[in-house]
């Protein structure tokens, strides 16, 4: 086995502790500059800095340098604002790591370079978000462990060589004696045992850091999250939106919002028979190219009073530049209303305050527009009249558009064939016209752009000439050909599905899941019977309308890896963890995430023990089970033939049972690491130990009950080398235990040579020692 110096095994240990906090930090910075740099730089260092020497920077010349740098980075961090002060700092602790390298590597050098480290990984824990830096943390902790130990080992090292003096004092003849470099030892061997401590001590350390950081008790503060990151620049969710606009972001992964939703107050999470649609913007104005929502309505606090049943749905939506929020409507709040929200009247938009777009956001709120497994396609609504009837019948409030005489004409045309009157039965000519874009097989959803004759209205050529085109084109034709037959429509802006996390039980919505459908509206006397279930029916309602449906698949997954696509399912769960129980765990979050769950739990426990309904549900289910049946057989039959069968072949199954179990244990005790310390080697181990400290106790050196064997070794190796008859002496007993513990606690056997070495030393110290007091 190679034998490689303790110096250099503490070097090769700090490198990679320094490396991975480099990499850390470089990902909290967004560049791999730093990691490449300092990989080059503790490559070049280890040969020819500290294996060869050639390049060397002295003690002046390195405080030199450090002073320069530290006045370079208060220079630039005047200039810097609060993010980029963290960056600052980060970097002057990696400049001064490169000009450590760069000196003779001493225990000194090595602990400053491993707690510069250790800064960076602190400051690199406010700029990485996701659990990546919870991996790289676990294997610096590893390391950092390691290295400490190794660093301890190296000092107590040079503290014993100072402490027993030179080590080519004279030596006694007649074999090999365990005299030497200390700091040759086998690489392998420490490595190993090192390794396996510093993995126990790191299981043991996240275990119970864990425990501690969810169950110690967080306390309500105020706004207190900085943003980290550039808010998502998204499409579709401003009060004007033009054709071709959510064609631009359809491939764009960006992850959005995540949404859990819940039954009423339970905490089972429920994944719905269809894909849901996220509500967002609506507009309402179609001018040309563009839709818009010219008038802004009035704001309100969630309503608390939802008249129905409710289901939860928990949203978490990232830092966006605008303010809505698209879930599932009509939206109530949940006790009490959220002050961050506010929902527009007239469109039930649902928006956070300006102050909370910038950052991360999490809200739980309720809905009324879901049934069971499904969400309701009508939406309750005031009655519409006047002005805003007027306005939900642009461009065709007047009478008919020339502009739009193909669409008019088309939509005539198709409910004509189908019997139906638009003005007695507004929802079977709305859903005529949405199906004929889907049935007809004359439209073609697409994502390429589209020539347009520019001599027609963009929905007017989509409709008569090139019937191709994105969601918002088959959504606004749709919405003109329902006005055009006197039915108010508008369009609404938002995410139709998005990819359902098995794993996490929530829906991930990104960019690409942006889509557009259709409002139309109904008076009281057209909406169907059951839209609402066996609630009241309101005195309008929004029938939700879908012209795309069946026209493309909005998951991405579909048809691809299904390994790939689960790996990166518990990859997005690992991250919403990280940042719902590390990163933001916050008191409302503790409380029903671990408390409340922990209660009742806990109150379920109690109740399974000391219910009696319980108890009596047990015996009537014990009895109907084979091993009740056997019991009542059992006790008929018990004092017969059969019933002392039963009971022989019981005891000896039993008896046979613990034997059998103790004789595996003793052969697990025997074989496993105590059993291998207290076997046949167990003894000759304990001998040796015993035989230097009766050799020691003869010059007067006896071991307090406070010292550990290897302080006694080091503290006799010092008294005998300040007797200069002894002084020859003063290296063996720190070799002699040093051997002891090798096999001792590394579990690793003696050869030949190292056996007769201990037994040659352990002999010159009893023929030295032997008398002397």
């Amino acid at each position: 086995m190679s034998r490689l110096p303790l110096k250099d095994l503490v070097g090769i240990v700090i490198a990679m502790q320094i490396m991975v906090a480099t990499c850390v930090l470089g990902l909290g910075e967004g560049s791999f500059v730093l990691p490449a740099t300092t990989l080059f730089l503790l490559v070049f260092t280890m040969y020819f800095t500290d294996r060869t020497g050639r390049v060397r920077l002295k003690q002046r010349m390195a405080d030199m340098l450090a002073m320069g740098i530290v006045l370079y980075t208060c220079v630039a961090a005047l200039r810097s604002d609060r993010q980029a002060l963290l960056i600052v700092v980060a970097n002057l602790q990696c400049y001064l790591q490169y000009v450590l390298l760069f000196q003779e590597k001493k225990p000194r050098i090595y602990w400053q370079l491993a707690l510069l480290s250790l800064g960076q990984v602190a400051i690199a824990s406010t700029l990485v978000p996701g659990p990546i830096f919870g991996v790289m943390l676990l294997i610096y902790l590893l390391l950092g462990i390691v290295s400490f130990a190794l660093l301890l080992q190296a000092s107590e090292s040079d503290r014993a060589k100072k402490a027993v003096g030179p080590l080519d004092a004279a030596r006694p003849a007649g074999g090999p004696i365990l005299v030497g470099d200390t700091a040759a030892v086998e690489s392998g061997t420490i490595l190993r045992g090192l390794f396996a401590a510093a993995s126990a001590m790191c299981a043991v350390t996240i275990v119970m850091g864990g425990l501690l950081f969810l169950a110690l008790p967080r306390w309500s503060a105020g706004r207190l999250e900085t943003t980290t990151v550039e808010p998502l620049q998204t499409v579709g969710y401003s009060k004007t939106v033009t054709l071709g606009e959510l064609g631009a972001v359809v491939n764009n992964p960006d992850v959005v919002m995540r949404v859990t939703f819940y039954r009423g107050r339970s905490n089972r999470p429920l994944r719905l028979a269809a894909e849901p649609l996220f509500r967002g913007n609506v507009v309402t104005r179609y001018e040309g190219h563009t839709w818009s929502q010219p008038v802004t309505t009035r704001s309100s606090g969630l309503p608390t009073d939802a008249g129905s049943t409710i289901t939860r749905q928990r949203i978490r939506v990232e830092a966006l530049d605008v303010g809505e929020i698209c879930c599932v409507a009509p939206v109530v709040a949940i006790d009490y209303p959220d002050p961050r929200l506010r929902v527009e009247n007239g469109t039930d938009q649902l928006y956070r305050l300006d102050e909370y777009r910038d950052q991360p956001i999490d809200i739980d709120i309720g809905t009324t527009g879901i049934s069971g497994d499904r969400q309701r396609m009508f939406l309750p609504a005031d009655r519409v009249s006047g002005g805003r009837q007027r306005a939900l019948l642009q461009p065709f409030s007047t009478g008919p558009n020339q502009r739009f005489s193909g669409l008019t004409a088309l939509a005539a045309q198709i409910l004509a064939e189908q019997n139906i009157d638009p003005a007695r039965d507004r929802l079977a000519a709305a859903r005529a016209l949405s199906d004929y874009f889907h049935e007809s097989g004359e439209f073609f959803y697409t994502l390429d752009p589209m020539q347009r004759d520019a001599a027609l209205d963009p929905l007017e050529d989509f409709v008569t000439r090139n019937r191709a085109g994105h969601c918002e084109y088959f959504a606004g034709a749709l919405a003109l050909m329902l006005r055009s037959q006197g039915i108010p429509a508008r369009v609404v802006i938002g995410f139709k599905g998005g990819e359902w996390n098995s794993v996490g039980q929530y829906y991930q919505v990104q960019q690409l899941h942006a889509h557009s459908w259709v409002e139309a509206y109904l008076g009281q006397s057209q909406i169907p019977d059951g839209a609402f279930g066996g609630e009241r029916i309101p005195r309008a309602a929004w029938a939700t309308l879908d012209p795309t449906e069946g026209t493309l698949d909005l998951d991405p997954t579909a048809g691809g890896n299904a390994l790939w696509a689960r790996t990166r399912q518990f990859i997005d769960y690992a991250r919403v963890l990280w940042i719902n129980y590390v990163a933001s765990l916050t008191a409302k979050r503790q409380r029903e995430g671990i408390y409340e769950p922990l209660a009742a739990g806990l109150e379920a426990g109690i109740d399974n023990l000391t219910s009696v309904q319980v108890w009596q549900d047990r015996l009537r289910r014990f009895d109907r089970s084979f091993a009740g049946r056997f019991w009542h057989w059992y006790r008929r039959h018990w004092f017969s033939w059969r019933g002392g069968l039963v009971a022989i072949t019981f005891s000896l199954f039993a008896v046979s049972a613990f034997f059998g179990i103790k004789t595996a244990l003793e052969m697990f005790l025997h074989r496993g690491r105590w059993g291998a310390k207290k076997g046949a080697d167990a003894a000759p181990v304990l001998e040796m130990y015993r035989r230097l400290e009766a050799a020691l106790e003869r010059a007067g050196l006896s071991r307090p009950a406070a010292q550990t064997a290897y302080e006694f070794a080091l503290a006799a190796g010092g008294e005998l080398a300040e007797r200069i008859e002894h002084r020859r002496l003063a290296h063996l007993p720190r070799r002699v235990v040093e051997s002891f513990y090798r096999v001792r606690f590394g579990n690793r056997p003696l050869d030949t040579q190292e056996a007769q070495a201990v037994e040659n030393a352990l002999t010159e110290l009893e023929r030295s020692l032997a008398g002397k007091r």
